[in-house]
């Protein structure tokens, strides 16, 4: 059927003459056709305003209802009637279906990266029926590990990377409660705002981050165009950024300029979980370089201390990967001024390490560590196990302070080992806790533990940053410090899997 007999058979079909045979053909030319599809709406509507129009006018309209067709066909046998008049009811069920009642636009489209973990939840009035995790209205979206990207109907990018707290008021307004966000907003989406504990930020047609959380007061920072940036309290300070511009929220209702860090923002749906990396191949001036692609990445520093003993001096030696860091105890560490991943906040932590065989397990000896020992669960700290009543002696022991989980081989053999710790994710049923122990790639069966859900705390006058080669308690020289050496130490903000622990322990990360 060419465009001209399609048009023919759909005003026969309006005015109600069309026959059966030319319904059939029509039927099938509209479906799955979505040209023809307007254009039948298209007709219709025309149709219907020209029937309003003489109506207006006193003038008695064509027809198109079924007492008129049933009277045109009369002479026809009742069953085919009947079967024309159903077939007509028919097309028009499909047409509304297919054309008239098209699903709208959703709200907000959704991606995120393989490795993420979130939960959406709805407000109560909400009625949604697109999965757990759509998005509408209301919407709350609490983001754990990875990253996600949000598309508004209204064109306006959200780039948010775990962890992350983001509530969908509607496509013009998000309160951002948490996290490191990107907006990229069309100039059709202009007045768009992101609110925050803090800040109220409204957009001018431009490209700008917002960083939000409980340890600091909030920021914006603008890439391009301009904003409007207004704090929340006090004396509710308002400011025009131009392109290059921050602001941090001031504690009485001012705004602060601070330094822009568009690196701390993403561009695009990353696939590598953030990780922080230290080779201990470079060191300068007792400092070692920290690399990775982790936002807190720029801001750390890695030092090496010193012994209290000469002939214990650390530094550096022939490692898995290049050099190595070599340890003698006696307060030879890498004390860092990173806080740590805190809370309950997904996480892995992988490394190569050798401990010599004569090494004594009387003393307890640490591997990593950072957070609070005062609280209960609310330090993170890898040492080796030395008390046998609790599991196997030398072996890997996760503890988070009166909680542990202690793997099966003792580490203590002058050999190179790759250990990896994953807290998050899936829960052991050998320990009805989420952490999990690898050794060479292998996961260790579980030789002892103590349950207790981790809670790391950090930024508490008792917490302690990440340091390595010492426990959190370490007080004494002779008591904590690690002897051995330790090599291509990775902390991620995110669960690994066994392939990925696996990639790392080769050196392909």
């Amino acid at each position: 059927m060419n465009l001209q007999e399609f048009e023919q058979s759909v005003w026969r079909l309006l005015d109600g003459t069309l026959d059966e045979e030319g319904f059939r053909e029509l039927e099938a030319s509209l479906i799955g056709n979505d040209e023809l599809q307007e254009r039948f709406v298209e007709m219709a509507d025309l149709h219907g305003t020209l029937l309003q129009t003489l109506a207006r006018k006193g003038g008695e309209p064509s027809v198109l209802n079924m007492d008129e067709i049933l009277r045109r066909q009369r002479g026809r046998q009742l069953l085919r009637s009947s079967l024309a008049a159903a077939a007509i009811l028919l097309l028009v069920g499909i047409m509304l279906k297919v054309v008239w009642l098209k699903p709208p636009q959703p709200l907000v489209t959704f991606r995120h990266s393989g490795d993420a973990l979130f939960e959406v939840t709805h407000s109560k009035d909400s009625d949604s029926t697109d999965g757990p995790n759509a998005l509408e209205k209301g919407s709350r979206l609490q983001l754990t590990q990875g990253k996600v990207e949000l598309t508004l109907r209204n064109g306006v990018q959200v780039l948010v990377r775990a962890p992350a707290d983001l509530t969908l008021h509607d496509e013009s307004l998000i309160y951002q409660g948490l996290g490191i966000a990107r907006y990229v907003v069309p100039k059709s989406a202009a007045g768009f705002q992101v609110r925050t504990a803090d800040l109220i930020v409204t957009d001018l047609g431009t490209d700008f981050g917002v960083i939000s959380g409980p340890e600091k007061l909030d920021q914006v920072h603008l890439f391009k165009g301009k904003v409007e940036a207004e704090n929340q309290w006090g004396l509710q300070k308002k400011e025009v950024l131009e392109e290059g511009e921050s602001r941090m929220a001031g504690p009485a209702g001012r705004l602060h300029s601070i330094e822009p860090l568009p690196e701390l923002f993403m561009t695009t749906l990353e696939e590598k979980i953030p990780y922080i990396h230290l080779s201990f191949d470079d060191l300068e001036d007792d400092e070692f370089r920290v690399s990775g692609n982790h936002p807190d990445v720029p801001g750390i520093s890695a030092i090496l201390l010193d012994s209290t003993r000469e002939d214990k001096r650390p530094g550096l030696t022939a490692g898995k990967f290049g050099k190595g860091l070599e340890l003698h105890g006696f307060g030879g560490c890498v004390q860092t001024n990173w806080p740590g991943i805190s809370g309950k906040t997904p996480r892995s932590v992988a490394f190569w390490v050798k401990l010599p065989r004569e090494n004594s397990l009387v003393r307890k000896r640490g591997f990593l560590t950072w957070g609070d020992n005062d609280v209960e669960a609310g330090k993170f700290e890898l040492i080796f196990n030395r008390n046998a009543q609790s599991g196997q002696l030398g072996a890997i022991r996760f503890d988070c302070g009166k909680g542990y989980v202690i793997g099966e081989t003792d580490l203590h053999d002058g050999k190179w080992h790759h250990v990896a710790v994953t807290m998050g994710g899936t829960i052991d049923p050998a320990t009805d806790m989420a952490v999990k122990l690898y050794v060479d790639g292998e996961l260790e069966s579980v030789t002892g533990f103590l349950r207790n859900e981790p809670d790391t705390v950090t930024g508490s006058d008792e917490s302690l940053w990440m340091s390595v080669g010492r426990y959190l308690e370490a007080g004494h020289p002779h008591e904590g410090y690690l002897i051995g050496s330790m090599d291509e130490l990775f902390i991620f903000s995110g669960v690994l899997t066994q392939a990925d622990v696996r990639q790392v322990m080769k050196g392909d990360w």
